[in-house]
């Protein structure tokens, strides 16, 4: 379910997972630049699809200074089930990275995705897909990609499970 908000074109409410992968594949197709998302483990119904991981795929090749970050809390999933973007940030180490937080940020319930610091996919709890997609969000997204270097440069590593094993 997605509602555009009458009394500004570029944003949305969203209340259901269709919505979210909807807004979520857009925002990622028409990035030119960088991706940033904070997720707990990487929402699986969310981002585990072929279309994204593609959309993220041309992202990642589109430009030598293409950028894709990633902040999860838990990589365990991941490698136990295997995840699209886990594997094309294997084949892609130096445009695709995924960190594991230390600790968690200030509001560890919600998730995001930022495109070109200015599109942003928010979710207002992890566990449930009520939210907005805003495709002018350039104030919003600063504040949040203030908050999410912070946590990449200070509080989170790569996670040594998720590296490519090659015999």
């Amino acid at each position: 379910m997605t509602e555009r908000v009458s009394s500004d074109p570029n944003l949305h409410l969203l209340g259901d997972l269709d919505a979210f992968r909807t807004h979520a594949l857009e925002m990622t197709a028409h990035a030119q630049r960088s991706i940033d998302i904070l997720s707990a483990e990487l929402d699986f119904p969310l981002y585990n699809q072929e279309g994204f991981q593609q959309a993220l795929s041309a992202l990642a090749r589109r430009s030598r200074n293409s950028r894709i970050r990633i902040l999860v809390k838990s990589t365990q999933p991941m490698v136990e089930k295997g995840h699209l973007v886990a594997q094309l940030a294997q084949r892609l180490p130096s445009k695709l990275q995924i960190r594991r937080l230390n600790q968690p940020p200030q509001d560890d319930a919600m998730a995001y995705l930022i495109a070109d610091r200015e599109l942003l996919l928010y979710k207002n709890d992890e566990e449930q897909y009520q939210g907005f997609a805003n495709y002018a969000a350039r104030p919003e997204a600063r504040r949040l990609l203030e908050e999410f270097t912070y946590l990449w440069e200070q509080q989170a590593r790569p996670d040594p499970q998720l590296r490519l094993l090659t015999l």
